[in-house]
């Protein structure tokens, strides 16, 4: 790949839920679940505990074992796009 190329849309996605504030703060919340020092007392929080899981920094929504990394809303027309007819 040459310098002035797009990274893969992954790629993108990848860094950009790195990059976020907004995944950083959900992933220090989805750890503190985990290791026991928050309580999931609201159903946002069980919702965190029970249903997205942490790996490699990055969300992922999880459904019938089966895992979606979760996307950044300014990705959403390009997957749609590019994915939406590949399912």
């Amino acid at each position: 790949m040459e310098d002035d190329e797009p990274a893969p849309l992954y790629e993108q996605i990848r860094q950009a839920q790195k990059d976020s504030v907004e995944y950083q703060a959900t992933r220090a919340r989805w750890h503190r679940l985990h290791n026991g020092q928050d309580k999931a007392t609201e159903p946002w929080q069980r919702t965190l505990q029970n249903v997205y899981t942490v790996q490699d920094s990055l969300i992922w929504y999880t459904k019938d074992n089966r895992k979606v990394l979760v996307v950044p809303l300014e990705f959403w027309p390009r997957v749609i796009h590019d994915y939406h007819d590949k399912i």
